[in-house]
């Protein structure tokens, strides 16, 4: 259910932006120890990636999900203008922060972090 809702609201806010990117969240985690960290998995097309980002932060880490988990920039996949990417997903994830159901423990770092996200979902 929390799925359907956080994907209709994003079809929402990306029509609202006249963004033309056809995602589908897909997972979505607060990163406890790590204060306003969250993890958002996401699909475009066949490929599946996850973006870690600090709210309101300028700096973000996105990873296309394989077992080499190579890091990708947001300007790659989607094109156009990576800052303005950002804000817009900052926006969105700013208003659906509180809403996160599921958590992943931050404490020993965000490399920690990624390595048990990643190993969890390549298990899926």
């Amino acid at each position: 259910m929390y799925l359907e809702k956080i994907n209709a609201s994003w079809a929402g806010y990306a029509a609202a932006q006249e963004l033309e990117a056809a995602i589908r969240i897909t997972n979505t985690a607060k990163l406890r120890g790590c204060p306003n960290m969250y993890m958002l998995e996401f699909r475009l097309g066949e490929a599946r990636y996850h973006l870690y980002h600090e709210l309101g932060a300028l700096g973000y880490h996105l990873h296309l999900v394989s077992s080499e988990y190579p890091a990708v920039r947001l300007h790659e996949i989607f094109g156009g203008m990576e800052e303005d990417w950002l804000a817009m997903i900052n926006a969105f994830m700013m208003e659906h922060y509180e809403g996160i159901q599921t958590s992943v423990d931050c404490s020993e770092g965000l490399e920690a972090a990624k390595r048990y996200i990643l190993h969890k979902r390549l298990a899926c």
